[in-house]
């Protein structure tokens, strides 16, 4: 769905669309679980992380254009960034089941995506960005909550955008969104919905195992284009990469 839209606007407008209607589906939860810390640790993990995300799904906008599977195939190696990074960040113990199954389902997601000849940088780039970002969440949802917290980031990372706008070669044009915005409702409830599970994840399990197992969602996407969109290309090869990834993430759940 991100990919059809990105061929109608830019991925500066697609990314600023996309969050800002994002952050409306967020809202009501936020309401209702209202945690805000006056903490000024909190606030400056909201700030980076923030900015950290809107730059990581930026640049994966940017290399999908170029090399879709490239990108999405770099950006799956977040896991293993986040094993490397957390340990001199959180007090989370990294066993060899962890990096093994860890590594299983990175060695499916590139399978998956089958990388060619390019090495897309964007991918990469967003691969370090939501490690990072998922550190920092991690930290800032004890001071809040899985609901409070996505939200307040998704804020700060729309008001990132716009006050960059002036810098850019390319003004924000307001009146191309208004057909657009019918367009990605749906795709902004799938992600609002997606983003609370994810922090509510976060926040009751450690970092270095939710990260990884947020890929099991590359078997779901399998299983529903076959059965749903009748798409039926490289299926031996989506099928073992599957199985990598579930075993892969048994790994994870064990260790």
């Amino acid at each position: 769905m991100s990919k059809h839209h990105l061929g109608r606007m830019s991925a500066y407008q697609f990314t600023l669309l996309f969050r800002s209607l994002t952050a409306l589906m967020l809202l009501p939860p936020f309401l209702i679980d209202f945690r805000l810390s006056s903490s000024p640790v909190f606030w400056y993990l909201v700030i980076a992380a923030g900015g950290l995300e809107v730059l990581g799904i930026y640049s994966q906008s940017l290399g999908v254009k170029k090399d879709f599977y490239s990108t999405f195939s770099l950006a799956n190696t977040a896991p293993l960034f986040t094993l490397f990074i957390a340990p001199f960040i959180l007090p989370e113990k990294i066993t060899v089941t962890l990096i093994f199954g860890a590594i299983l389902m990175v060695a499916g997601g590139f399978i998956f995506y089958k990388i060619g000849g390019e090495i897309s940088f964007h991918g990469i780039f967003r691969a370090v960005n939501a490690a990072l970002g998922g550190i920092l969440a991690k930290i800032a949802i004890g001071y809040s909550s899985g609901y409070t917290y996505p939200f307040i980031t998704f804020i700060i990372g729309i008001w990132m955008m716009i006050l960059i706008s002036p810098f850019r070669k390319e003004p924000i044009r307001w009146h191309i969104y208004r057909p657009s915005i019918k367009r990605l409702l749906p795709l902004s409830l799938f992600s609002a919905i997606a983003t609370l599970l994810y922090y509510m994840a976060v926040q009751i399990a450690p970092i270095t195992k939710v990260n990884p197992l947020v890929r099991v969602n590359l078997v779901f996407g399998f299983l529903l284009s076959y059965f749903l969109l009748r798409e039926r290309t490289h299926v031996k090869r989506k099928i073992l990469a599957s199985f990598l990834i579930l075993l892969g993430s048994i790994l994870v759940s064990m260790s």
